[in-house]
């Protein structure tokens, strides 16, 4: 064979293994395009996923508190002059309900340091208070997380 025959097919060779190699660097470009958009969306969904476990969490929180709240304000109405020890565990029972669920307001601490039941407008204040919060975790809950 003659060089230039052999320098021919080794120029043509040359550009073959060029033209696999772009083609290789090519798929390596969009399998990493379609991976990368892949940790994108499980990142998004695992970050809906973690606020739709929090606000179910802290929706149980605002139960418990809301059971504990309406238990002192009826030990405070039957047992506060019968049984202080009931009365002590209820604000017990509460205090503790608002550390676990985060919640406070003036309503809250009023009731917890309150001598005598509250008024039915304090319980209204402190019932609203509760259903607000409440029903923004329902409305995460229905519809999903914010984005």
């Amino acid at each position: 064979m003659e060089a230039s025959t052999l320098s021919a097919i080794a120029g043509s060779t040359s550009a073959v293994i060029a033209a696999v190699s772009a083609t290789i660097a090519a798929v390596s470009a969009v399998n990493s395009r379609k991976s990368a958009q892949a940790s994108v969306v499980a990142l998004r969904e695992t970050r809906e996923q973690r606020q739709l476990d929090n606000a179910r969490v802290e929706l149980n929180a605002i139960a418990a508190l809301h059971d504990d709240v309406f238990g002192l304000i009826e030990a405070l109405r039957v047992d506060l002059s019968r049984d202080p020890a009931a009365v002590e565990r209820a604000r017990a029972f509460v205090r503790r309900s608002m550390v676990i669920s985060g919640v406070t307001s003036p309503a809250l601490d009023e009731l917890v340091s309150a001598g005598a039941p509250p008024s039915s407008a304090g319980v209204d204040r402190i019932r609203a208070e509760l259903t607000a919060r409440s029903a923004e975790l329902r409305a995460i809950l229905t519809r999903g997380p914010a984005e």
